[in-house]
């Protein structure tokens, strides 16, 4: 029986390295994102995050794409599918960072980036509530990212 469930743990443990949320903050090249769009489109996006994080794969997977037109109709796709969740599940701390995330790394001229300070308002917000845990690997690494982004006022880095 205990071996078992060390079994059964340990390919939990594999298992989870590949959800998308374990996979977000390592985006900085055509193969992760690949990976992250294909773990997207494994996973069943039943809660609202799952659903954030395949919104956004299409706006990723929209990086990989050569096509002019096919680049922005996946990331209007996904941008629209974004939206959908956050007027579904608006104080949602991950997925306004889902969405702060996408918006600052967009290019300017797509004009995705209105919510910038909202977002990150939100996310200062309920990290002063305690809902997010600075100590929290996930956290940790989104509260460096805003400290990082030009996008974001200064005023708002500084309440972190």
């Amino acid at each position: 029986m205990c071996r078992f469930v060390f079994l059964f743990l340990l390919c939990l443990s594999f298992i989870a390295g590949d959800h998308p949320r374990d996979q977000w903050f390592g985006l900085n090249s055509k193969e992760n994102k690949a990976k992250f769009v294909q773990s997207c489109a494994a996973i069943n996006a039943t809660s609202s995050i799952d659903k954030a994080y395949c919104a956004a794969s299409k706006m990723i997977q929209a990086d990989l794409s050569y096509l002019p037109t096919e680049q922005l109709r996946l990331f209007n796709q996904g941008k629209e599918d974004l939206e959908k969740c956050i007027q579904l599940d608006p104080w949602n701390t991950e997925i306004r960072f889902i969405r702060l995330t996408l918006q600052c790394q967009s290019p300017w001229f797509l004009g995705y980036h209105d919510q910038i300070e909202e977002d990150t308002k939100i996310i200062i917000d309920h990290l002063n509530l305690g809902y997010i845990q600075k100590q929290n690997p996930y956290w940790k690494k989104a509260l460096e990212f805003i400290r990082l982004q030009d996008r974001i006022p200064a005023s708002l880095k500084n309440k972190l």
